[in-house]
């Protein structure tokens, strides 16, 4: 199974141990950044699937992550706090951080697979979503679909309304009411 790349970006290196031990025995090559120029080469080399962020006192760590969520929006960061610091991991998630763990506690190997887990589906949906929006946008709206095909069902019946509703599968006063919704006019127009 390849490994999936995880940045900790750790000014300090406080964290890399016990991070390190928690992701041991996971598909997870932890990869270790000690400034945010040094994140943001590292991030652009293109091998990082997550960034975790340490938020150090003024180390700049909520510049980085609204940086690192501006240039690459589908790059997961995830900020790592000092314990009881909340506030902090909330100022994060405000600056772009998917999500916030608390040292020690949450560094914990079930919580932090967890976490790195799900970020990575939320990604990979994110992915799975664009492509899809992509390969077929006029399939995705369906105001546009709805519009054209009660045209379509007028054009079939020579705007004869009640053809055009049991055509459609509606009641008359439902045709009626998705007519005006949509901006279809009541006669054929000429």
């Amino acid at each position: 199974m390849a490994q999936v790349g995880v940045l900790l970006v750790d000014p300090d290196q406080s964290l890399v141990e016990v991070i390190r031990r928690s992701l041991a025995g996971h598909p997870y090559e932890l990869r270790l950044a000690g400034s945010p120029d040094h994140a943001r080469e590292a991030i652009g080399g293109g091998d990082v699937e997550v960034a975790l962020v340490g938020l150090g006192r003024g180390d700049g760590a909520g510049a980085l992550i609204a940086d690192i969520s501006g240039r690459w929006p589908d790059l997961p960061v995830v900020a790592v706090t000092e314990a009881g610091a909340r506030a902090q991991g909330f100022q994060a998630r405000a600056a772009g951080a998917w999500d916030y763990l608390e040292a020690p506690g949450d560094l914990a190997p079930e919580r932090l697979v967890t976490v790195i887990a799900n970020a990575l589906d939320r990604r990979r949906l994110r992915r799975d979503l664009r492509a899809a929006q992509a390969a077929a946008p006029e399939t995705l709206n369906l105001e546009a679909r709805e519009r054209q095909a009660i045209l379509a069902a007028l054009e079939a019946t020579r705007w004869n309304k009640q053809a055009a509703a049991r055509l459609l599968g509606l009641h008359r006063p439902t045709l009626y009411a998705k007519m005006r919704k949509h901006g279809v006019p009541q006669a054929r127009p000429h």
